[in-house]
């Protein structure tokens, strides 16, 4: 095989794996963008979540029963 066939596929083999290289690079990074937005948004839903079940919750709501009344007693709410 000529020289310079042979050095020409060389080169071909080196730019051939810096390709992969950076393509696999871009796969990674878009792959951690995509992963860090997901993690995002889950934290975002628990919150709504934990929030929901804070003020739904049985106690949470007597408690606000009993500020409207006492909020209504105080504003001198009769019958």
């Amino acid at each position: 095989m000529p020289l310079r066939i042979w050095v020409g596929m060389n080169n071909y083999g080196r730019t051939w794996k810096r390709n992969h290289a950076l393509w696999s690079l871009e796969i990674r990074i878009m792959r951690t963008t995509k992963l860090a937005a997901a993690e995002e948004k889950l934290h975002e839903l628990e919150r709504q979540k934990e929030e929901r079940l804070r003020f739904g919750s049985p106690a949470s709501l007597l408690q606000r029963l009993q500020d409207m009344i006492e909020e209504l007693i105080n504003n001198g709410y009769e019958r």
